[in-house]
């Protein structure tokens, strides 16, 4: 990944935080529990990619 690309993720990261945030009082337990599953694979799989480097 490029510098670029880098930031792309980064900006995606804190912008999905901020909207989850704004969203979370409002939807289910159930959704709000998938979606840090979702999240936390992401994660997951940008740190592997980054230590492929």
């Amino acid at each position: 990944m490029n510098q670029k690309t880098k930031w792309y993720v980064l900006m995606g990261l804190v912008a999905f935080i901020g909207a989850y945030a704004y969203v979370a009082p409002h939807v289910s337990v159930t959704i709000s529990r998938i979606v840090v599953a979702l999240w936390a694979l992401g994660v997951l799989a940008v740190a592997l990619i980054k230590r492929k480097e």
